[in-house]
């Protein structure tokens, strides 16, 4: 079965050792994590330079500033105006659909660290901490 965006992989055989496991089970979220984030930073600076009158779609602002990766990025470039607590629930960021990937990347990528069973989180903790631990 296929888990969140693929990050249940089958192991045909045993890694030889925890590092193997290690690095087997890592390189997939932060390959992820690299390129959402190069998206959600070229996302926000096209953001910036495009003309006010352009239609972006939007995410709540609640959502972004739920993530600490995420609205980090976008309150760097947008500035702290973009995200300000308490807007309301009907306050919106327009941002260039590069950073809205970008964005849900990161999200999706923090999913999969969750060390949860067979996905790579949960493999990233049974090779640091073992059977016991994880």
């Amino acid at each position: 079965t296929q888990g969140l965006a693929g990050t249940i992989t089958p192991l045909k055989s045993s890694p030889p050792n925890n590092k193997a496991l290690f690095d087997f089970s890592i390189a997939g979220p932060l390959t992820g994590l690299a390129t959402s984030i190069m998206l959600l930073v070229t996302g926000t600076q096209l953001t910036q330079i495009m003309s006010l009158d352009s239609s972006l779609p939007v995410l709540p602002v609640d959502l972004v500033r739920a993530s600490s990766l995420g609205g980090g990025i976008v309150e760097y470039f947008l500035g702290k105006v973009a995200v300000l607590p308490n807007q309301g629930s009907n306050a919106f960021l327009e941002l260039h659909p590069f950073a809205i990937a970008g964005f849900v990347g990161c999200l999706i990528n923090a999913l999969a660290l969750l060390p949860l069973g067979h996905t790579d989180g949960g493999r990233v903790s049974l090779a640091m901490f073992g059977r016991r631990g994880a």
